[in-house]
């Protein structure tokens, strides 16, 4: 698992723990909507480095390579 993927799997557990907390009060899970909904969406790997030894991460609309997308 890469340094990202175990922040990402932290940073979510987290996420969980803080809203079982909250689950029963309404009010406290709509700014804790509202307050994740403010920040900023980091940008993906793929975006970040679209290629990577010569390989394509990116998306249909971000590929660099014109290969067939899976699925």
């Amino acid at each position: 698992m890469s340094h990202n993927a175990a922040t990402d799997a932290q940073k979510a557990v987290q996420l969980l723990r803080h809203y079982l907390a909250l689950q029963h009060d309404a009010a406290a899970v709509g700014l804790m909507h509202a307050a994740l909904l403010a920040h900023p969406v980091a940008p993906s790997n793929a975006k970040l480095h679209p290629e990577f030894e010569g390989c394509c991460n990116g998306s249909r609309k971000t590929s660099t390579c014109g290969a067939p997308m899976l699925g």
